[in-house]
C-alpha cells in the first residue's frame, strides 16, 4: 500500500479506474484536474468530464477495450473546457478485471501548436502586404509616370493591403482568444 501511495505522489497524470464505465477510483491528480472531489466521482460514469460533442466516440474507444490512445476535449467541473489524452488498459481489481486509464491535460501544448499555426497565418498576411507593394512600385515604375495607371496601381495595391490587414487583424483577435483560456 506504501508503493501505491508513492505511486498516486509523484503522478502527474491523472488516473481513472472504472467498470464499463463507473467509476471506482480516482487518484488525487485527476480531481485536481476536473476540480472534483474524489467523493463527487466514486460511483459516478467516467464520462462525465468529456464534452457532448466527442461523448460518442469516447464511449465506443473506451468500452471496446482497445488500449488505443485518444484525445477529446473535456470539461472540468467550473465549465472550463481543456484538451486531454487519454490510454487505458485492463487491470485486475478486487479479482475482477477493469479498465485504468491515464488522463494527461494536453491544453497547453495544443494551444501551443494553435499560436504557433496562427503565428504562421500572419507571416504569410505580412508576406501579402509586402507584395502588394511590391505590385504598386511595379506598377509605378511600368507606367513611367502616367497618372491614370498609377493611381489604379495604388488603389490595387490598397485593397491588397487591406485585406492583408483584416486578416492579421481576424488572426490576432483569434489568438487573443486561445491565449486567454485556461
Amino acid at each position: 500500500m506504501a508503493k501505491l501511495s508513492l505511486f498516486e505522489q509523484i503522478a502527474t497524470e491523472g488516473i481513472v479506474v472504472h467498470d464499463q464505465g463507473t467509476i471506482l477510483a480516482v487518484n488525487a491528480r485527476y480531481c485536481e484536474m476536473f476540480g472534483y472531489e474524489e467523493a463527487e466521482l466514486l460511483g459516478r460514469s467516467a464520462f462525465l468530464p468529456i464534452a457532448p460533442r466527442g461523448l460518442a466516440r469516447v464511449r465506443r474507444l473506451v468500452l471496446s477495450g482497445d488500449p488505443v490512445p485518444y484525445r477529446a476535449t473535456a470539461v472540468r467541473k467550473n465549465g472550463s473546457a481543456m484538451r486531454i489524452e487519454c490510454l487505458g488498459c485492463p487491470v485486475r481489481w478486487n479479482g475482477e478485471t477493469v479498465r485504468a486509464a491515464v488522463v494527461r491535460d494536453v491544453t497547453y501544448p495544443w494551444a501551443a501548436w494553435r499560436h504557433a499555426a496562427a503565428d504562421r497565418l500572419v507571416m504569410v498576411a505580412a508576406g501579402l502586404c509586402v507584395l502588394a507593394l511590391l505590385e504598386a512600385g511595379w506598377a509605378v515604375w511600368a507606367t513611367r509616370g502616367d497618372r491614370d495607371e498609377v493611381a489604379r496601381a495604388v488603389a490595387v495595391a490598397n485593397a491588397a493591403a487591406a485585406r492583408a490587414d483584416s486578416l492579421v487583424a481576424a488572426l490576432a483577435s483569434r489568438g487573443t482568444e486561445t491565449r486567454a483560456r485556461p
